[in-house]
């Protein structure tokens, strides 16, 4: 039963939340406005703790665990995804920890990049260089 407050002198924004989420398995929430689903993931992260209850991840009490270790395997995709400016590598590998190849390999396997001799005109959004220029929000791109 977790229980997340903003402050201990705070309601609690969470009550009584019980789930499990199996290993590798990928997870939505949803909800309407104000229901606790940034909190949630505010809590995964440990950016604010619990006030009551655990939140354990592969048999883990994450509040036993650093915040650099929880952080760096835990991933999350907002609604309204985030793009800074730069190029597409800076944005897609923000701490330079894989090589080129890597990310060309999971660009292919997700058909989001092929020779740029194959891109017809009208796929504005296959990329064909690393170096590709990124606007704040991703706002040279299409949706």
């Amino acid at each position: 039963d977790l229980e997340v407050r903003y402050a201990p002198d705070l309601p609690a924004v969470l009550k009584g939340l019980t789930f499990s989420v199996r290993p590798k398995e990928k997870i939505g929430v949803v909800g309407r406005t104000g229901s606790g689903k940034s909190t949630l993931a505010l809590s995964l992260f440990r950016f604010i703790e619990a006030s009551r209850g655990t939140i354990v991840v592969d048999g883990i009490n994450i509040a036993d665990i650093g915040t650099y270790d929880l952080r760096s395997n835990l991933t999350i995709i907002p609604q309204d995804p985030t793009l800074f400016s730069g190029t597409l590598r800076s944005n897609m590998d923000p701490f330079d920890e894989f090589s080129d190849d890597d990310i060309y390999t999971a660009l292919r396997r997700v058909h989001l990049i092929q020779p740029a001799s194959e891109v017809e005109q009208e796929e504005v959004n296959v990329f064909t260089d690393l170096n590709t220029s990124v606007s704040e929000g991703g706002q040279n791109f299409s949706q």
